[in-house]
């Protein structure tokens, strides 16, 4: 016996629902209007439609969250130090930081970091399931591919902890993202290599899978890439190198307060 269960279907919920929400690609047309139209919906849009929209989508999904962590005594025991003492903790840490600034600043900037970790972690979890049910047998792909998703990630926390030119304390001018401050004379360099690193990792599973499945069976671990890089990698290496010659205003980093809350919605 090999000890592997049978998968009957390749899909969760259908081709339709799996590609179009599971593997991001509604908001791989998004990103495609937004790139015609993207600064005649910004002036159009009210303000509370982004935010109604998260919490219209995010409390089912943070509410599946708590029923799949509290609903059971024996889960709840098993992870206590997360489910009770993480959580009491944490508790407490909002409430001191609401209070203090330089707390919520740290706050602040610990969920900023780590969020982009969650997403790109999510993305990789079902890039994994789709090859999976696929039985597509490519122990060396995945890794390659767990490399592109790190690396995709650590591009991120480059960019985003480069130091400023402006640095502020982290209790100047109210909560705000204090960057760990990367020396440029690094980033210069990490940014390019990680950015390079990225590409060939994403071109080595490519052709990994290609000797292992269908074009179309690899359809999905594609897209969910694609999104990846939607969400965080082109962003970031616009912010880096530059948008002046692309003037995409979807990829400036100018707005993208307002685009990141589609990223939400995406996740």
């Amino acid at each position: 016996m090999s000890g592997q269960v049978e998968i009957k279907s390749p899909w969760l919920w259908g081709p339709a629902r799996d590609l179009l929400f599971g593997c991001g690609v509604w908001y791989i047309f998004f990103f495609a209007f937004l790139i015609v139209a993207g600064p005649g919906l910004r002036s159009l849009q009210p303000l509370y439609l982004a935010p109604f929209l998260i919490l219209l989508i995010a409390t089912p999904h943070y509410g599946a969250t708590l029923l799949r962590v509290y609903e059971h005594r024996d889960e709840r025991r098993a992870y206590a130090l997360f489910t009770v003492w993480t959580t009491a903790g944490l508790l407490l840490l909002f409430a001191w930081g609401v209070q203090n600034a330089a707390v919520g600043t740290l706050l602040f900037t610990a969920y900023l970091t780590w969020s982009p970790w969650h997403y790109t972690g999510q993305n990789y979890g079902i890039a994994v399931l789709f090859m999976r049910r696929r039985n597509v047998p490519a122990d060396r792909a995945k890794r390659w591919l767990y490399a592109s998703f790190i690396l995709s990630f650590a591009l991120t926390f480059l960019v985003m902890h480069e130091e400023s030119e402006t640095p502020r304390g982290l209790a100047e001018g109210g909560i705000h993202l204090a960057r760990l401050g990367i020396p440029t004379w690094f980033t210069r360099v990490a940014i390019p290599l990680t950015a390079g690193a990225w590409s060939v990792a994403l071109l080595g599973t490519a052709l990994l899978l290609r000797k292992h499945g269908r074009l179309g069976h690899l359809l999905p671990v594609g897209l969910l890439a694609l999104s990846q890089a939607l969400w965080f990698t082109l962003p970031d290496l616009a912010r880096y190198f530059g948008d002046s010659r692309l003037a995409v205003e979807a990829l400036d980093f100018d707005y993208r307060a307002f685009y990141f809350n589609w990223v939400v919605l995406a996740h």
